[in-house]
């Protein structure tokens, strides 16, 4: 027999399939009238089992699974520059606090710690706050730093509460 009897002749095959295989059939048959279930199951099966289909699958399965490699990579090259950064700015923000605010004396440590207990829960708070709306404050900077004759809206003034003014700075 030759190959194109062969493809002319048409096996019965009989046999159960679960039912929620048999909606997806049915719906496939509905989406596509034009084709049988017969041609439809005949089709699945020679994709499933044929090696070139195989092949097929797993060449987009390869593709599928390096582009998300690639993604996870760069993402973590992304994050690993970011945690850079905040490393870099912690450090900076230490370094400086240290050689600009001098040691307290001993009379005064006790109010300034309490106030400075305020003061961390107030910025835990705005910090809370910034996380809870999912962008980042990095990302809202300005790409260039701006004219040197221009003050900052939220320099402290001699008579203002510090705690207000600590708590105003943290939101702009």
């Amino acid at each position: 027999m030759s190959d194109k009897g062969a493809k002319d002749h048409k096996v019965l095959v009989s046999g159960s399939i679960d039912p929620d295989v048999f909606e997806l059939l049915q719906a496939h048959c509905r989406a596509h009238p034009r084709l049988s279930r017969s041609a439809v199951m005949s089709r699945a099966l020679r994709q499933l089992l044929s090696p070139e289909h195989q092949e097929e699958r797993e060449r987009v399965l390869t593709d599928n699974l390096d582009r998300l490699y690639w993604r996870l990579h760069n993402h973590a090259d992304r994050v690993d520059g970011d945690l850079r950064l905040v490393k870099e700015m912690l450090t900076l923000f230490v370094r400086t606090f240290y050689n600009h605010v001098p040691e307290l004396p001993p009379e005064v440590r006790e109010a300034a710690a309490m106030q400075g207990e305020r003061r961390l829960r107030r910025f835990m708070e705005v910090l809370a706050e910034n996380v809870g709306t999912g962008k980042s404050r990095l990302e809202r900077m300005p790409e260039e730093a701006p004219p040197e004759d221009v003050t900052p809206h939220d320099t402290i003034t001699p008579d203002a509460d510090p705690d207000e003014e600590a708590s105003d700075a943290f939101r702009h």
